[in-house]
C-alpha cells in the first residue's frame, strides 16, 4: 500500500479530511480512494461530505439509554454512538452528467417534508435544526423515553401537513434559532461567543475551575494525575481507576453567577481532582440526569468516575425548552425521523450503501 503511494507520487493533499472520531473529538484523517489504507473507503458516502452540510447523527434503536443527537461537519465514526451511528446529512450531492458545484446539491427531505416547509416559507435548515431542538429538549426526552428506546424519534410539527396552522412557521422558526444555537455547541470547531470565543459568558467562568487547596494558581507538579485516576495492569496496560471525587452543595457565590441554571444543574455539583492538591472546582453532574441517577457512591463514599463526566461545551443558561406544538395529544403531527422527513441516511457499516425511500403517501400517526 505504501509502495502504491509513493509511486504514485504521495499522498494527495485533499485526502487530508476532518473526522468526528469521538463525540467532541475532532481529528485529523487521511482519505483515500483508491487503496485499504483505510477499513473501507465508504466510496458512497466521501461525495456528500462537503463544506457547509450538516449532519444529524442519532441511532435507531439504543442498546442501552437514548442519547440526544450530536451535530458534526465533516466525516463521521461508526462509533460516535453506542450501537452504530446514522448520520443524516442536510443536503445531498447529486452525481451527473452537469451537475457539478452547488447545482449538484439538494435538500435531503421527502416530498411531503419539502412541501410542507415550501407553505410555511422556510428551509431544509430550519427543519434540521427544529429537529435537533425537539431532541435536545428534556421534557420530550421524558414526555417520549420508551418510545425513543424502540424505534425512530417522532418530530413534532407545527401545522402539519399543509402548516395553515396559525403561527405554525413563527414556531417552527422559533425553535430552529435554538437548535443552531446547539449546533454551534455541539461542534467544537465552531467558534462561540461567550464559550470558546471572546469574554465568557459570567456563568462559565464558575464552572471546572482550576482550583488548588492551597489556594494558589496551579503550577509544576499540580497538573500530575494521581488522584487513582488509572493504573498499569498485566503487561503494561493502563487500566482505568475511581480517582477522586467530592460531592458538595454550591458555594453562595457558585449560585449567585449560576443563577437560573440552578434548577438544570441541580442542588449539588461536583470537584474532580488531578492529585492531592489541585483539582477542577464545581463541575455539574450531566444535563438532564439527577445528581442521585448520576452517581454512584465508591467504597470510601465518594462518587466515582463515572458519574462526573459533563458536556464540554454546553452553556448552562436556561433549558432549551420547546413550546407546546398544535397537534400535541392524541392523533398528531408527530413523524418518524427516517424516511417520512429526511429521505437518506449513511449507515456506516461496510460496506456503506444510500437509502433512498420513496414516499408515495404519509398520514399523521398517533404519538407513542
Amino acid at each position: 500500500m505504501r509502495d502504491t503511494l509513493f509511486a504514485r507520487g504521495g499522498p494527495d493533499e485533499a485526502g487530508f479530511i476532518r473526522f468526528a472520531y469521538r463525540p467532541f473529538d475532532n481529528r485529523w484523517l487521511y482519505w483515500e480512494a483508491e487503496t485499504k489504507l483505510l477499513d473501507e473507503k465508504r466510496a458512497d458516502y466521501m461525495p456528500h461530505v462537503f463544506t457547509g452540510n450538516l449532519w444529524l447523527v442519532t441511532q435507531q434503536k439504543p442498546r442501552r439509554e437514548w442519547s440526544p443527537p450530536q451535530v458534526i461537519a465533516s466525516m463521521g465514526c461508526l462509533d460516535l454512538m453506542d450501537r452504530g451511528a446514522t448520520c443524516i446529512p442536510v443536503r445531498l450531492h447529486d452525481d451527473g452528467i452537469g451537475n457539478d458545484g452547488a447545482a449538484a446539491r439538494r435538500a435531503n427531505l421527502s416530498g411531503p417534508a419539502q412541501r410542507y416547509l415550501d407553505r410555511l416559507g422556510l428551509g431544509v435548515g430550519d427543519l434540521f435544526h427544529h429537529v435537533l431542538a425537539a431532541l435536545h429538549d428534556p421534557a420530550y426526552r421524558e414526555a417520549n423515553a420508551g418510545a425513543l428506546k424502540m424505534e425512530w424519534p417522532r418530530i413534532p410539527l407545527p401545522g402539519w401537513p399543509d402548516g395553515e396552522a396559525e403561527d405554525a412557521a413563527q414556531t417552527l422558526a422559533a425553535s430552529a434559532a435554538r437548535g443552531r444555537e446547539l449546533a454551534a455547541l455541539l461542534d467544537p470547531d465552531t467558534p462561540v461567543p461567550g464559550v470558546t470565543q471572546g469574554a465568557l459568558h459570567p456563568e462559565i467562568t464558575a464552572v471546572a475551575v482550576p482550583a488548588t487547596a492551597d489556594g494558589r494558581n496551579m503550577m509544576g507538579e499540580d497538573f500530575a494525575l494521581t488522584a487513582g485516576w488509572g493504573h498499569y495492569g498485566q503487561g503494561g496496560a493502563v487500566m482505568p481507576g475511581q480517582g477522586r471525587v467530592v460531592e458538595r452543595a454550591y458555594t453562595p457565590d457558585e449560585r449567585a453567577v449560576l443563577g437560573e441554571a440552578l434548577p438544570t444543574l441541580g442542588e449539588t455539583t461536583f470537584d474532580i481532582y488531578l492529585n492531592g492538591n489541585a483539582y477542577w472546582r464545581n463541575v455539574p453532574p450531566p444535563f438532564g440526569v439527577t445528581n442521585s441517577a448520576a452517581t454512584k457512591s465508591s467504597r470510601n463514599g465518594s462518587p466515582t468516575a463515572s458519574a462526573t463526566s459533563s458536556t464540554a461545551r454546553s452553556s448552562p443558561r436556561k433549558s432549551n425548552t420547546l413550546p407546546t406544538l398544535p397537534g400535541g395529544s392524541g392523533p398528531c403531527c408527530r413523524l418518524p425521523l427516517r424516511d417520512r422527513l429526511f429521505r437518506e441516511a449513511d449507515k456506516m457499516n461496510p460496506p456503506i450503501s444510500m437509502e433512498t425511500s420513496v414516499i408515495s403517501r404519509l398520514t399523521a400517526r398517533p404519538c407513542g
